[in-house]
């Protein structure tokens, strides 16, 4: 179990958690972008769960790549904003939605039809489709307090898969209502974990109708969470204040009722639900049905003469066991101090590494008590080390996402976790460029004359793609035109041409281009222009072909093929261009067709040789000087 404390003077800093990792810390804006998907978890006892969950996406991601987590992110939003949209993208098989229980907004319910033929609610408000979809949620008069954040979708499934988190929204800095300020919060989110549930709905066909497992009738947790992870003894006790106010965000993602319980202290509950009591009770438990929220002010105190007390938080319901094995599930430490506060890490985790090549990253934090820190790796992959003066060094043999946990410990044992994500790609390699050839025509002095834009790039590829590709703004020129002509680099990566005036040849050029990574191509690729003469007219030759005597009787048309002994010296015959110059001279009928042949009736009752005439356009349009001669042989 991880948890997260929140001190207002750093909530007038950066209105963010600190202290203690939990669940992701909240970025403070009204708009969040979120990704449902899949993920595996293991558990203290190693068993492996699969999971769903959110992840920060896009602009809401500071250091991609954000992996899904259960609870999902922390959203908050500030105090004086009463707008919240998430941007969901939806990257499970099957269709999801968010809803928010207590905050009001227009809702878009989809139905199903059950195995009774009746229409039945699927979601409670529109979705994003499976693999891919996505979707806007937008709430516009936001209640402050604490609130869950869920799948609207079969919540019974969807809900228990992991797609939860904690959303919450203070009334003013440092009040989570009207008139109930505190120094600092603590958010706690119960949720359960039934691993055959897990199992059947991971599993294609293994849960719904006539599957093995066909509903959550027979719901049978083996794991109790919260924040996200049953509690080890090796988990960090919750540091408190001695008489600063705690705010105690009690939420219940599950499907059982829990009963939060600290041990030796009251506290006052002052909402539920969103919704502030008239009057504050004091007690010692919390009750948490499903999909309850409840929040308590905590004032700790020291009794006379002690500097540190340890008291136990857990669920009364005795939800303490982690599988099979005991002393875990719903228990947590809290730690009662005068004036002490857990260290902080103030170092950025350096999220990339290459394979084959040395990782590193030096950590650095800082305790505003003053005492000496000490670094550790919680979780890390085989072979990372961690020195004394807190370097990591590592040198990753796979690719691949890595999670790794950075600690760090003061002299009374509060600590911070800091958890980050190493994505391991390939070394990188340079872009693989290949030669280009393009035609010209010549250029005539005083006419204008387009430049001829070469694609350079169609033809080259980088090795690490998709990952990391050609930058085509990089494309630059190592060789200008050897002889004499004119060339520049397009912002797309083309190349923009024209030969000298007069030149008539092969003309030359180099150029390279960088990745992503900004790894130059070496060597570069060579660019050969052929500048032809000026563009040659089509050369036509003549046709001579027979045809029947026409009767009274249908005279299907003569298809004659006039191209087949035309050419062009430089170029294409444009068969659509073909016209007939002079008409048949003894009467007959002719016309051309789109293919560029030429269909023929004679006169009805002709008999001898009738004559016409044709033309033709190259593929730049210039036509041949001389039409050439079909003559037809009736009879």
């Amino acid at each position: 179990m991880k948890i997260k404390v929140l001190h207002m003077k750093k909530i007038a800093q950066a209105l963010a958690l600190t202290g203690m990792v939990t669940i992701a810390t909240p970025i403070m804006a009204a708009s969040y972008n979120l990704r449902a998907e899949a993920f595996p978890l293991t558990m203290p006892d190693g068993v492996v769960v699969q999971m769903w969950g959110y992840a920060l996406d896009g602009a809401s991601c500071a250091a991609p790549p954000c992996a899904a987590t259960i609870p999902g992110p922390a959203l908050s939003v500030p105090p004086g904003d009463t707008t919240l949209t998430i941007n969901l993208t939806n990257n499970l098989q099957e269709a999801t939605s968010i809803v928010i229980p207590g905050q009001v907004t227009s809702m878009n319910p989809v139905y199903a039809t059950n195995t009774s033929g009746k229409q039945v609610v699927k979601s409670f408000t529109h979705e994003a489709a499976a693999s891919g979809g996505s979707a806007t949620y937008t709430w516009s008069s936001l209640k402050p307090g604490t609130y869950l954040y869920q799948s609207g979708t079969h919540p019974q499934v969807q809900v228990q898969m992991g797609l939860y988190g904690g959303l919450t929204h203070d009334a003013a800095a440092g009040q989570a209502y009207a008139g109930v300020a505190y120094d600092s919060q603590i958010l706690l989110l119960f949720s359960e974990i039934d691993p055959l549930l897990h199992e059947a709905v991971s599993t294609p066909g293994g849960y719904g109708p006539g599957a093995p497992m066909s509903s959550t009738l027979d719901y049978q947790p083996k794991y109790f969470l919260v924040n996200g992870m049953p509690f080890t003894v090796s988990d960090a006790p919750l540091p408190l204040q001695a008489g600063q106010r705690t705010l105690l965000r009690f939420i219940n993602a599950g499907l059982m009722t829990h009963v939060p319980v600290i041990n030796g202290m009251d506290m006052q509950l002052v909402a539920e639900d969103g919704n502030l009591y008239t009057w504050p009770k004091k007690q010692y438990s919390a009750l948490l049905p499903a999909a309850k929220t409840v929040d308590a002010v905590l004032t700790p105190q020291l009794p006379a003469g002690a500097t540190l007390v340890n008291y136990p938080l857990y669920d009364r319901r005795l939800y303490l066991t982690t599988g099979a094995a005991a002393d875990g599930g719903m228990f947590a430490r809290m730690v009662v101090a005068n004036g002490v506060s857990s260290p902080v890490m103030t170092s950025t985790p350096v999220v990339n590494a290459a394979i084959n090549t040395l990782y590193s990253y030096q950590l650095t934090a800082s305790d505003p008590d003053g005492g000496p820190l000490t670094f550790s790796l919680a979780s890390a992959p085989a072979g990372m080390t961690l020195d004394g003066a807190g370097l990591i060094t590592w040198t990753p043999v796979s690719t691949g996402i890595q999670p790794v946990t950075a600690r760090v410990t003061d002299p009374t044992g509060l600590r911070y976790d800091q958890e980050f994500n190493i994505s391991v790609t390939a070394a990188n390699r340079a872009p693989l460029t290949a030669d280009d050839t393009a035609t010209a025509l010549l250029r005539t002095a005083g006419v204008t004359y387009p430049a001829v834009t070469i694609n350079v790039l169609a033809n080259d590829m980088d090795p690490d793609a998709p990952a990391n590709n050609i930058d085509p703004a990089t494309v630059f020129l190592t060789t200008v035109p050897d002889s004499g002509g004119w060339a520049i680099v397009n912002p797309d990566g083309s190349i923009s041409y024209r030969p000298a005036v007069g030149f008539n040849g092969v003309e030359t050029l180099r150029y390279k281009v960088r990745d992503t990574l900004g790894m130059a191509s070496n060597p570069g690729a060579y660019v050969r222009v052929t500048v032809n003469p000026a563009n040659q007219a089509p050369v036509l030759a003549d046709d001579t072909v027979a045809a029947p005597v026409r009767t009274a009787a249908p005279y299907p048309a003569v298809i004659i093929n006039v191209l087949a002994n035309d050419s062009d010296p430089d170029g294409t015959l444009d068969p659509a261009s073909v016209w007939i110059t002079v008409s048949p001279n003894k009467g007959g009928w002719a016309v051309a067709n789109p293919d560029g042949s030429i269909s023929y009736r004679p006169k009805a009752g002709f008999v001898g040789t009738e004559t016409l005439r044709y033309k033709v356009m190259d593929n730049l349009g210039l036509a041949a000087p001389v039409a050439a001669y079909v003559r037809v042989n009736v009879q």
